[in-house]
């Protein structure tokens, strides 16, 4: 829960709190009626810490000294580049897609709900559209998407030098239900998801020594990974 800002949850909440009433005024009235709903669902995916969904945070930075001065990367760390593009369009050996990127939003207390998720009034009004014509609601499940994953999603401007995305996905139990499925050491079930390969370059932390680019670049081409490019980090600030 909250990856590395502790107060990222909270953050989320107080803004919440303080700008829905100046968005909520604009909306239609069947249009309202969702907004509670989506600030209530908010609320409730807040008080459950994240349980239901695997997290992992990437960034735009690459080889950037913002990341690799951290503790646990300046010996240790590697940075992985994956092809966006091509993950998006991935499916896993089974068939199933792969999770989700989602570029993370850093709105300020003082920015309007309508410029720190454009998406969100367009797609309520959607919604209330069909009610509006008779029509029987449906999910839309673009719509569920933003909505459950907006706790995940959202940080504190003063954050936003990070320029981080994340790759989500819900619970592996019922989210690839025919994946193979490991028991960690807390009795849950997760999906071992195979995918090709979606890495363009591995970037090692600044103070590997070069030994190491020739012995990785060997291991991959023995993988049949060879279209992995590999270097040692300048460990730059380029942010």
């Amino acid at each position: 829960r909250f990856l590395n800002d502790a107060e990222e949850g909270v953050f989320l909440k107080k803004y919440m709190e303080t700008q829905s009433a100046n968005s909520k005024a604009s909306l239609s009235p069947e249009a309202k009626v969702f907004f509670d709903d989506a600030c209530d669902k908010v609320e409730r995916l807040l008080a459950e810490d994240g349980e239901f969904f695997y997290i992992m945070s990437f960034s735009e930075l690459d080889d950037s000294m913002q990341f690799w001065r951290q503790d646990y990367a300046k010996d240790k760390g590697i940075c992985l580049r994956i092809n966006t593009s091509k993950f998006s369009s991935m499916k896993t050996r089974n068939g199933n897609d792969v999770p989700k990127f989602w570029q993370v939003k850093y709105p300020h207390h003082r920015d309007d709900i309508d410029t720190a998720f454009p998406e969100l009034r367009d797609k309520l009004e959607k919604e209330a559209s069909k009610i509006r014509n008779g029509k029987a609601k449906f999910e839309d499940y673009m719509l569920v998407d933003l909505l459950d994953m907006l706790p995940y999603d959202a940080k504190n401007a003063v954050w936003q030098s990070e320029r981080e995305w994340r790759l989500e996905l819900p619970d592996a139990k019922y989210a690839f239900q025919n994946e193979k499925h490991e028991i960690d050491d807390k009795g849950i079930p997760r999906a071992k998801i195979r995918i090709d390969n979606p890495f363009d370059e591995i970037i090692l932390g600044p103070t590997f020594s070069s030994q190491y680019v020739d012995s990785i670049k060997k291991w991959l081409e023995g993988k049949d990974f060879d279209d992995i490019n590999v270097r040692c980090g300048d460990g730059v600030l380029n942010w």
